[in-house]
This record gives C-alpha cells, sequence and structure tokens, in this order.
C-alpha cells in the first residue's frame, strides 16, 4: 500500500495509506485528505494524483515550497523512497509493492542510460551524489566528544572584568610595597 509518513515535531509519526484513490490532497486546512497542523505548511500545499504506476507530487503554489529529496519541486513522480518536505514538515514516501513478476523497463537503446541486463544488477538508474543532506528527524549524536557549549557574552565580560580587577589590586598592593620601603 502507498503511503506518507508524516514527522511532526514533538509528535509521534502520522501514517497515511491511499492506495488505491485517484487523487489525495495534502494541507493545513481541514478539507484536505492528509492535514498536517503545522504553520509552515500551507491550506493546500501539494496533491498526490495516480498515473500509471505510482503518484505524481504537485506542489499547489505553497508558499514554503515542496521538496523531494532536498531539492525545490512544482511537479515529481514518486517511486518510493523518498523524503518529501512540505514546508519545514518532512514526511517519507512508500510506495506499493510491485506485482509479482513487475520489472523495471529497460532503458531504449541508444538512451544514454547504461544497460546492466546480466551483470546481476536489478535497475539501470545511476545514483548520483546529494547536492545537500537533510539531517532525519529523531537523529541523535552518538560522537564521544561532545561539541563545545557557545559561552553567553555576559559571563565573557563578567570574567574579563574579574580577571582585570585582579590584576589592579596585585598592581596597587606592589606599588603599595614600594613606595613604603623607600
Amino acid at each position: 500500500m502507498s503511503k506518507l509518513i508524516i514527522h511532526i515535531p514533538d509528535v509521534a509519526p502520522l501514517k497515511f495509506g491511499f492506495e488505491g484513490r485517484e487523487a489525495v490532497s495534502i494541507g493545513r486546512a481541514e478539507d484536505n485528505d492528509i492535514v498536517i497542523p503545522h504553520h509552515s505548511v500551507s491550506g493546500h500545499h501539494a496533491k498526490l494524483a495516480f498515473s500509471g504506476d505510482g503518484y505524481q507530487l504537485t506542489d499547489l503554489g505553497s508558499t514554503n515550497g515542496t521538496f523531494v529529496d532536498g531539492s525545490k519541486t512544482d511537479e515529481s513522480f514518486l517511486v518510493g523512497g523518498e523524503r518529501i518536505r512540505f514546508g519545514h514538515i518532512e514526511a517519507d514516501y512508500e510506495a506499493a509493492e510491485p506485482a509479482f513478476g513487475h520489472a523495471e523497463p529497460a532503458a531504449p537503446e541508444g538512451s544514454g542510460e547504461p544497460d546492466f541486463e546480466g551483470m546481476g544488477f536489478q535497475s539501470s538508474i545511476m545514483g548520483q551524489p546529494a547536492e545537500k543532506s537533510v539531517r532525519p528527524p529523531n537523529f541523535v549524536n552518538l560522537a564521544p566528544v561532545k561539541p563545545p557549549e557557545k559561552k553567553h557574552p555576559l559571563g565573557v565580560v563578567a570574567g574579563a572584568l574579574c580577571v582585570l580587577g585582579f590584576l589592579t589590586i596585585g598592581a596597587l598592593a606592589a606599588l603599595s610595597a614600594i613606595l613604603k620601603i623607600e
């Protein structure tokens, strides 16, 4: 079953299945099929429309945009496994399992795409390095070294004044001792 798993901060992931639906509306307004109650999501943000073997995602002129795997998009065909962002809210798209025996169509001759048939590869899709990445929700840094904490500017000034005060007291005590010796 095709579904969206939506990650709203401080809320358990919301799962919406929509297999077999011709169109699914997404937005903050209550009349959407999938309602995302977050200020960065437009009232009618995007829609998913069934197209052949999957769903076409279309941005509906949203204020904060729709992104697929980190890239802003007006329209994208979803194949499964994409990370979608509606405004500031992230979601994972999971496609329905393909029918038994269904295979990806081979690239046409002379298309410029490599043909991996007979080489043990499942697909002719070529990977590309990401232009940017997005930290997954619930990410926890397990590095043993913690990043240094930022110091408050007033604390730095107070510390400098204390050091200056001690130096002044020391200088006055030394000057007093010198004047008594003479």
